[in-house]
């Protein structure tokens, strides 16, 4: 029982840090918003920079949790309260590593096209084990 919960809790892990990898690595350094509770973060910190994207993501993240536990149920809560915690820690982990990162493609479509494959495998990962990375995924 005990390995099974680690074993799913790790993939659990790795599907968030991707999605945050593809929202850091992707979306952010074009200012491209695409449908996601990081975009929701990217448009407030155009507007108040003084705070962290990462801290925008985790405010909307506790929102929509409250939301999702009410909604779907205990389990799913309970994994995507992991998941959406580990995506905001991810992003200023990425931030504090990668100060000023700019595009890896310097292309806005190359780089749409990469957050959507990159994301949806991270998605797929999450959903598959009754999880989300938070954020508007729970509305998924």
């Amino acid at each position: 029982m005990f390995k099974r919960i680690l074993k799913e809790y790790s993939i659990i892990s790795f599907g968030a840090i991707l999605a945050a990898a593809a929202i850091y690595f992707f979306m952010l350094p074009l200012n491209i918003a695409i449908g996601s509770g990081s975009a929701v973060a990217l448009l407030l910190n155009h507007f108040w920079p003084q705070i962290p994207i990462s801290v925008y993501s985790l405010i909307f993240n506790i929102i929509m949790l409250i939301l999702g536990f009410i909604l779907v149920g205990r389990e799913f809560g309970a994994k995507t309260v992991y998941a959406s915690i580990i995506v905001p820690v991810s992003l200023g982990v990425f931030e504090f590593a990668f100060p000023n990162f700019e595009s890896l493609t310097k292309d806005p479509l190359l780089d749409t096209i990469c957050y959507i494959l990159v994301v949806g495998v991270a998605m797929a990962i999450l959903f598959s084990l009754n999880a989300s990375s938070g954020g508007l995924d729970i509305v998924a």
